[in-house]
């Protein structure tokens, strides 16, 4: 790839191929048959390339049934070399429209609270666009972006490899990821390339014969001895990523993830093993005490964890303040639906648990009222301590995360947005007003994003820069009703 082929592109409007051309879908065959035909056998014998069979010739329509069982084995060994290829003309998309290296815009922005100008820089504006077109998020178009630059700049027998089908794109990523470890602030450009030509000379060629894994733990212990004195700049620097993070999971579960040093990792989990295993010291909170009997180590140790960090003796714990999603009917006593807790990241949870829940420590309850119909949240009450701030209370728990399509970070991280700009009239309220992340809400002030529609349950509208328009719909924060049985039964 030459150094003019890694220069970022204008715009979509230089594509030399019409919507209905299919020429490309005619390269997409002639890939096909490249790699079916390409193949020598004594080279195949020697990489463990696949040598495929008469009926494995006709791919675009083949049919599965057709093939006896080593066939279909081959087909799948092909169809994995063909994805190979596949991701690795994407990363040569990704760079051909992004660059080789991140650009930036500097835009020069009047802060309202000083009246003082500053400047914003504008990092790499397409990505959204992207993930728009490709449906994935904006952060996991960076991610492959990043790794399309790895594999054009620093990783070239990774692409190469990638490209013959000899490793898979999840063995590619995982080399680029030990790359980037190597690539520590301040480090020379010419120190980064000699040592990703270090990592690929051990690496690549092992991994066209391991498992992910089996690469993954190669690529580690090989970036570990390239340079020990960069490893432990990097375990020191390591530590600004630890924290402590909830996710929301099913039936009423959500993961508390903790990235801690290792030694205190492990010496948590001794300490929580041992609580676990004295006898009648846990029990798990939200089951009935008749139901205690017969736990699960896993349960045992979860109920240890609960009772180390919050204590036996709840007087003194730290007030538990949720909101609790009810429909309108249930509200006013008509119905009997499941409530959900946004304070529990989002989990739908029993009532019995939240009146356990309130038995064990105090709590402050907030009502979320929603329409039914749709779940969108439409009244937020106001019943506790913290009055101020109500509308953009109401706004972090109506959004739950950045409204920029595809954005997951949390609303109560966000920035609060005026659709239309006040400056132009906009009104403050919920209609106008929802939550953006600060590349987003820069990136819709200055980077060309347009709100076209916004309304008061949240739902919104957008249009791109290239004209592409994504209908944003009100969040639902109500499980999904049972569907309408088929038939009545009378």
């Amino acid at each position: 790839m030459s150094d003019q082929d890694l220069e970022p592109r204008a715009g979509l409007d230089d594509d030399p191929r019409s919507d209905d051309d299919p020429l490309w879908d005619d390269h997409l065959d002639e890939l096909a048959w490249e790699l079916r035909l390409n193949d020598d056998p004594h080279e195949a014998s020697q990489c463990g390339a696949l040598v495929p069979t008469a009926p494995l010739l006709d791919l675009p329509t083949l049919d599965p049934l057709d093939l006896s069982v080593p066939q279909r084995v081959d087909a799948l060994v092909l169809l994995q070399r063909l994805a190979s290829r596949v991701a690795a003309l994407e990363a040569d998309v990704m760079v051909s429209l992004m660059g080789a290296s991140p650009v930036g815009r500097d835009v020069v922005v009047l802060d309202r609270t000083s009246d003082d100008e500053r400047t914003i820089t504008l990092t790499d504006e397409m990505r959204e666009e992207l993930a728009l077109a490709l449906r994935r998020t904006p952060s996991q178009v960076h991610e492959q972006v990043q790794f399309a630059r790895l594999l054009a700049t620093h990783l070239p027998a990774t692409r190469s490899a990638l490209f013959d089908g000899l490793i898979s794109a999840p063995q590619a990523r995982v080399i680029a990821a030990a790359a980037e470890r190597l690539h520590a602030p301040g480090d020379a450009t010419d120190a980064f390339a000699e040592a990703c030509a270090r990592l690929e000379a051990r690496v690549v060629p092992a991994a066209m014969d391991l498992t992910v894994s089996q690469t993954r733990e190669l690529a580690r212990r090989t970036v570990e001895s390239i340079d020990r004195d960069a490893a432990r700049r990097r375990r020191l620097a390591a530590r600004h990523q630890i924290d402590v993070r909830v996710y929301a999971e099913d039936d009423g579960l959500a993961v508390l993830f903790a990235r801690l040093p290792a030694l205190d990792a492990v010496r948590l989990r001794t300490v929580i093993e041992a609580r676990a295993g004295q006898t009648g010291q846990a029990s798990l909170p939200g089951q009935p005490s008749h139901e205690q009997v017969g736990l699960t180590a896993g349960q045992r140790r979860a109920a240890a964890l609960v009772d180390l960090v919050c204590g036996a003796d709840s007087s003194d714990s730290v007030a538990l303040e949720v909101g609790v999603v009810v429909d309108l009917p249930t509200l006013l006593g008509l119905s009997d639906s499941p409530a959900q807790v946004t304070g529990a990241a989002g989990s739908t949870v029993d009532v019995s648990a939240i009146r356990e829940a309130l038995d064990r420590a105090p709590a402050i309850l907030r009502r979320l009222v929603c329409d039914p119909p749709h779940g969108a949240l439409i009244d937020r009450g106001r019943r506790t301590y913290r009055v101020t701030g109500a509308l953009r209370d109401f706004l972090v728990a109506r959004d739950s995360t950045c409204r920029f399509p595809g954005c997951g970070q949390r609303a109560e991280r966000c920035q609060i947005d005026h659709a239309v700009p006040w400056e132009d009239e906009g009104r403050t309220d919920a209609a106008n007003l929802g939550a953006l992340c600060v590349r987003h809400h820069q990136l819709k002030t200055h980077g060309g994003w347009q709100i076209t529609d916004s309304s008061a349950d949240g739902a919104c509208t957008w249009r791109s820069p290239l004209g592409r328009v994504a209908a944003i719909p009100p969040r639902s924060l109500l499980p999904e009703p049972e569907p309408p049985p088929d038939e009545f039964p009378f």
